[in-house]
């Protein structure tokens, strides 16, 4: 079992769900793809916190952006 939180602007209806597996992989859930799974490639803790929020966030506005 893996753990995760929801990610959403309060004028949206989309969910992006950040989460990370039972294996230790951290991904986005799309619900607005249907809950399609993106992994963030080669996310590693020792890349610290600042970076992994920086790719997470490039990816859910990428991800967004695609849904328009």
């Amino acid at each position: 079992m893996g753990v995760g939180a929801g990610i959403e602007h309060q004028d949206e209806s989309v969910c992006y769900l950040l989460a990370v597996d039972a294996s230790g992989d951290l991904y986005i859930a799309d619900d607005g793809r249907g809950g399609n799974r993106t992994d963030v490639e080669d996310a590693v803790a020792s890349d610290g916190l600042d970076s992994l929020a920086e790719r997470v966030a490039d990816l859910v506005r990428r991800l967004h952006t695609a849904e328009d």
